[in-house]
């Protein structure tokens, strides 16, 4: 029930419903942060994703000569190259 009315037929009458929303209402109103472990893949992904992401920028706006002479060749990050040196 939201606001005194029922959502469904299912969901009005029904304890194990009406518990949770209970539930549900208390853990939202008490704003505690649940912590939940990531997933070692994720973790992975996201470093090497920011990996990706820092080496482009700095690619993009490195001014040395160096950098301008292999930039004439190499336009932009070669994530392919980048995915094989991060394993």
């Amino acid at each position: 029930m939201v606001g005194g009315r029922c959502l469904g037929e299912g969901a009005c009458g029904n304890s194990g419903n009406e518990l949770a929303d209970h539930y549900a209402k208390i853990a939202s109103a008490s704003g505690d942060d649940i912590d939940i472990p990531a997933p070692y893949f994720y973790v992975k992904f996201k470093i090497k994703i920011n990996i990706i992401e820092e080496w482009e920028k700095y690619w993009l706006h490195d001014d040395s000569e160096s950098v301008r002479r292999i930039r004439g060749f190499v336009e932009h990050v070669n994530t392919e190259i980048a995915e094989i040196h991060l394993q």
